[in-house]
This record gives C-alpha cells, sequence and structure tokens, in this order.
C-alpha cells in the first residue's frame, strides 16, 4: 500500500483562488493523500469556498483568531498523520504529477529529507501587468552555500518533507514570521540531503498584496532571512544558534551584517530617485545595519 501524504495548506483572503488551488491537490496523480487546509481568519469568502468541496481528503481547519501562517503550518503538521510532508503555497497550483514524482524520489533514497521542483511564477502586479517566469533549481551541491549566501534552494511552497527528519530537526519554529522554510532547509542540510524534482511541476501564483509586492513586508522578510543565516553560522561554529538562546525574541539579537547592509544600500539605491522618503529609510538602514 502507498504511503499517506500529508498536504498542508494555508489561506489568508484568497477566496478567488481557492477553487484553482485547491483543485489542483484534488486532481493529484498520487491519491492517497490527506489535505489539510487552514483558513487563518479571512475577511472574505475564503472559508465559504474551502467548504465547497465535498472530497473525504479534505479536512478544513478554521482560526477564530489570525495567528499567522508559521502557526498555521505548525497546528496543521501537528493534525496530520503522514509519512510526508507537501507543503503547497496559498492560492498556487500543484501540477498534476508533482506528489507522485516528488514521492517516488523521497522513496527511492532515504538520504533525502526534503525535494522541490521547478517552478512557473506568474505575477499580477499592482499596475495590472502579468509577469511570467520559471525558476530552475540549483545543483544540490551548491544549496548549503545558496541558502547561506544567497537565494534560497525551493521557494517554500512546493517541497515534499519526510516527517522523519522534519521531526528529528524539530520542524518550523515559531520564532520565524518569515523565511521559516530557509531557517528548516538549513537544519535539515546538516543532517541529510536535499533534491529536487527536474520538471516544473509547481505554479506560483502572485496577487497585488503579494509580500513580493509590499516593501515593508519585503524588509521584515529579510530580516528573518538573516536570522536563518546566522543561526546556521553559529551552529557550524559549534554554537548555539539566536533561537535556541533567545526563542522568539531572537531576531532583536542579529549581528551587523554585510548581507543585510549590501541590500538596504541596493535598496537605496533603487528608490534614490523615485521615493526619496523610502530611499532615505533604506539609507537609515543601510547605516545601522
Amino acid at each position: 500500500m502507498s504511503d499517506l501524504i500529508s498536504v498542508i495548506t494555508g489561506f489568508y483572503n484568497r477566496g478567488n483562488l481557492v477553487r484553482t488551488s485547491i483543485g489542483s491537490l484534488l486532481r493529484q496523480t498520487y491519491t492517497n493523500l490527506e489535505i489539510i487546509a487552514f483558513d487563518d481568519c479571512s475577511t472574505d469568502h475564503t472559508y465559504e469556498e474551502l467548504l465547497k468541496f465535498q472530497d473525504p481528503r479534505l479536512k478544513v481547519i478554521r482560526h477564530s483568531i489570525n495567528i499567522g501562517f508559521v502557526n498555521g503550518l505548525l497546528n496543521a503538521i501537528e493534525q496530520s498523520s503522514g509519512d510526508y510532508i507537501a507543503i503547497h503555497g496559498s492560492g498556487d497550483i500543484s501540477y498534476p504529477t508533482r506528489l507522485e514524482k516528488q514521492y517516488r524520489l523521497l522513496k527511492d533514497d532515504r538520504d533525502l529529507s526534503a525535494v522541490g521542483c521547478n517552478v512557473f511564477d506568474c505575477d499580477m502586479s499592482p499596475g495590472g501587468n502579468i509577469y511570467r517566469r520559471t525558476r530552475v533549481c540549483d545543483h544540490p551541491d551548491t544549496f548549503q552555500y545558496s541558502l547561506i549566501n544567497g537565494r534560497n534552494c525551493f521557494t517554500g511552497g512546493e517541497v515534499m518533507i519526510r516527517k522523519y527528519h522534519y521531526d528529528r530537526v524539530g520542524g518550523y519554529r515559531n520564532a520565524f514570521y518569515y523565511s521559516q522554510d530557509r531557517d528548516l532547509w538549513l537544519r535539515l542540510i546538516e543532517i541529510s540531503k536535499l533534491g529536487f524534482v527536474d520538471d516544473v511541476l509547481y505554479k506560483r501564483v502572485f496577487i497585488p498584496n503579494s509580500i513580493r509586492f509590499n516593501l515593508d513586508k519585503i524588509l521584515i522578510q529579510r530580516r528573518y532571512s538573516e536570522l536563518a543565516r546566522q543561526c546556521a553560522e553559529m551552529r557550524l561554529d559549534n554554537q548555539c544558534d539566536l533561537v535556541d538562546l533567545y526563542g522568539q525574541d531572537a531576531i532583536n539579537f542579529l549581528s551587523k551584517s554585510k548581507r543585510l547592509s549590501e541590500f538596504y544600500k541596493n535598496l537605496f539605491e533603487t528608490y534614490q530617485y523615485r521615493d526619496t522618503a523610502l530611499a532615505n529609510r533604506c539609507y537609515d538602514l543601510y547605516i545601522n545595519s
């Protein structure tokens, strides 16, 4: 009998995307699934749209208050039963063979703890323009270096994780408001391998209020990304990391960072002739980081 895969997906005010997103999971060629979808106290019709599905594999959780995506993930995974956890981003599309191909890869190589795939990005900007591009995974040999010094090897929503390894490293950590995925990959890669299916199996959908188009959220996300990196560097130096030391207050103990400084400097140069107030804000962050 095939192993059970627990698919975890969370929604907040994505009512118009629920039908296509959940529908893509119910049409997977791998059918031994439980799909746990949480509605994080949406104020639109997201919850009502989730209830329209009649498939017994779908379990819907509704939060009475907004607890945030990471806490929603932790709560849903705690209620899951599968030996494999597949994350599915809010409103995104998993192509029909995604779960089957990722499962086969994990099943065939016990040293792998998590696998991704190539991703098709579809951005719907606030101005109404649509941008499309394909994000191809780097070679696995570069994953650890990239996670610390460059881009995230995965986007977060397209990954399947072996539950054994997830539990072994302690899973997602609620000290992270963003970049919880980078933190998890960096801990997993210390005890196992990460891999990917070299096919486009997933479509990310960005709408105008996504983090991608919100500079305030981007700035916050970047700090949490730096937290994940500094934690990894501390562990590589045989130290307790910032989250182990300070828990949910860890973000307040970041060291000065050239990575953050360069990021703020680039933003300043981008906006200095377009938005003076924003440029000055980025410059202050650059000086202080």
